[in-house]
């Protein structure tokens, strides 16, 4: 904790330095409507310093969604500041008005027909606005207006019969375009990057698990260092409907800054914290029965730090926290287990303020039997067993499936989607996924063989 005041955004600014990073809250007032009292507002604002390293950079990048779960809910983000002339009153009174309308201001009118603006105790002059916008609700999606190629092009990156491997966007005004697709990997998207513009990108790329080799996607965000302060406070606010439609995705290389961060190690290293180490999943399900059923044996717990995506926290102090109990791993040792005629357990999250991971279903038929407890209300992740014939042998896989039903809760979505990398490691190794399946007819034994098979 750097400090606390009442002295608005100016006096928190003080405290930044360009060899750090840095999360705040500052709390502002905004007029909407002349008719109705100003309106409190929560502004997010993550700094990083010039002088942070590009390596801890990525690193701490990967952390946001947990820093920003623990601030709660705001209206406004100033997004990857990197200087202090980036962080001030002008920045947050646009920001807010680019997302509500208005002014931030307490209504106190001056006799030339301007009013004061109050950020913590001190106020400042701003200009009447004549015209002023609906209000959004707070986290609202924010309307952007998307290549209209963009579908058909993700369909391709997504496809098994297609050579291109990734696809690239970028803006152009206020719009989002398409700035190509190739068939070179992650290398030949980063010959298209420029530190001019705001790029988001989605690629297609394969992780070995034993001897199967699974299809991958990453979706990756990218803010040019040379990118105007405004411009990068206003599109940070369309992110999240951005995202939404390059969903699915396994990982995510959030907000790279410059070439070196954008490469084929990035992507691998993101895998790797989103799903946790990867290995023998026969040796893993040997080890597990032995921790979840030897009589008398203190099994050892499962552990991940908390973290987006499951990344590594230790470097920022947080404690690791447990996310498997004792119930969960014998579930997940059962279904691994050969002696076991378990073939799925459904794992879910609790309503506690820092949720863990609960078993809700297992069951010894095929996927199909899981149907009843997939719920649009629910935020689930599976794990199933499953026989596939190579030749003249009979190989057990493992799936995992995660389920996000359509009726959960946006800040649930949002506070669990961060979490992911702790299911993910409880349940890892898998040899392929079914990813964010939303209808129950989608999670079969067919679609699972068919992800196996391709």
């Amino acid at each position: 904790m750097m400090g606390s005041g009442t002295g608005g955004v100016g006096e928190m600014a003080q405290l930044l330095s360009t060899d750090n990073i840095f999360y705040g809250l500052v709390r502002t007032t905004q007029l909407v409507d002349p008719n109705t009292p100003p309106q409190v507002r929560f502004v997010f604002v993550s700094f990083v310093g010039e002088g942070i390293g590009v390596m801890r950079r990525a690193k701490i990048s990967t952390l946001r969604g947990t820093i920003a779960a623990e601030f709660g809910q705001f209206h406004a983000e100033l997004l990857n500041v990197s200087t202090k002339e980036e962080v001030t009153e002008d920045a947050i009174t646009e920001q807010l008005g680019s997302l509500y309308g208005g002014a931030v201001r307490v209504p106190l009118p001056n006799a030339d027909g301007s009013s004061t603006m109050r950020i913590g105790q001190k106020t400042v002059t701003v200009s009447q606005r004549s015209e002023t916008r609906k209000v959004s609700v707070m986290g609202a999606k924010q309307a952007v207006s998307m290549p209209p190629e963009l579908p058909a092009t993700l369909a391709d990156v997504r496809s098994n019969a297609s050579s291109t491997d990734w696809c690239l966007c970028g803006f152009e005004g206020a719009a989002l375009r398409l700035i190509g697709s190739g068939s070179g990997g992650v290398s030949e998207l980063a010959s298209h990057l420029s530190q001019d513009n705001l790029f988001y990108g989605f690629v297609r790329t394969t992780e070995a698990i034993d001897s199967t080799v699974a299809v991958k996607f990453i979706f990756l965000s990218f803010i040019g260092e040379n990118v105007p302060m405004m411009k990068k406070a206003k599109t940070s606010t369309l992110k999240g409907t951005i995202t939404e439609a390059f969903e699915p995705f396994h990982g995510e290389l959030l907000n790279a800054s410059t070439l070196d961060e954008v490469t084929v190690s990035s992507l691998a290293s993101v895998l790797k914290k989103n799903d946790g180490q990867t290995g023998n999943a026969q040796a893993s399900g040997a080890q597990a029965q032995r921790a979840g059923q030897q009589a008398g044996a203190s099994p050892k717990k499962v552990t991940v730090s908390k973290a987006f995506g499951g990344a590594d926290a230790a470097a920022m102090g947080k404690e690791e926290v447990e996310v498997a109990s004792g119930e969960v791993r014998r579930a997940v040792a059962a279904v691994r287990s050969d002696a076991e005629p378990c073939c799925w357990c459904l794992l879910g999250y609790s309503d506690d303020k820092d949720p863990k991971l609960v078993l809700v279903a297992s069951g010894d038929g095929a996927a199909e039997e899981m149907a009843p407890h997939l719920t649009q209300a629910a935020f689930l992740y599976a794990l199933v067993r499953v026989k596939q014939a190579i030749d003249a042998s009979v190989t057990v896989k493992f799936a995992l499936i995660s389920w996000m039903g359509e009726e959960v809760a946006p800040m649930r979505k949002a506070r669990l989607s961060s979490l992911r990398g702790q299911a993910a490691t409880a349940l890892s190794p898998y040899h392929t996924e079914l990813l964010n399946v939303a209808s129950a007819t989608e999670v079969t034994h067919a679609a699972i063989m068919k992800q196996l098979e391709a």
